[in-house]
C-alpha cells in the first residue's frame, strides 16, 4: 500500500472504534472491526486482506508469518502508553519514582522523534 487507491477492494482489520473503521472506509478500503486476538486467523483464512497495526503488534502477534508486507503509512498516530498502578507507584521509594518519571519522559520524546 503506497497510496489510498491501493486499498480499493481490500478488507482491512481495524480496531473496533467506529472512527478508525470510518477512516479506512474514507481511504478507500473496507474497514473491518476485529479484536486483536482474531487478526492472525483473520488474515490466514482470508476473512481480511490485511490489518492496521503498529510495528510492535505486527511482530508480537507474529503477523509477519501471514502478512508478508508492512506499509508504514502513519495514517493513524496512536501513542504507545506507559500505564502504571498509582497505588504501587506511591509505595515505591522516591528515587525509583523519579527514575520512572525521567525514563517515561525520555521515551515520550523519543516516540515523537520516531513518529515525525
Amino acid at each position: 500500500i503506497t497510496k489510498p487507491s491501493d486499498l480499493k477492494g481490500l478488507k482491512i482489520r481495524m480496531m473496533g472504534n467506529p472512527l478508525y473503521v470510518d477512516t479506512m472506509n474514507a481511504l478507500g478500503g473496507t474497514g473491518v472491526p476485529m479484536p486483536m486476538p482474531e487478526v492472525y486467523n483473520g488474515i490466514a483464512t482470508g476473512v481480511v486482506d490485511g490489518a492496521e497495526n503498529n510495528q510492535p503488534s505486527y511482530v508480537s502477534f507474529n503477523l509477519i508469518s501471514v502478512a508478508k508486507y508492512y506499509s508504514f503509512t502513519q495514517h493513524l498516530m496512536i501513542p504507545e502508553m506507559l500505564v502504571f498502578s498509582k497505588k504501587i507507584f506511591n509505595k515505591m521509594p522516591a528515587e525509583d519514582q523519579a527514575l520512572i518519571m525521567k525514563l517515561a519522559r525520555e521515551a515520550q520524546m523519543e516516540e515523537r522523534v520516531l513518529r515525525d
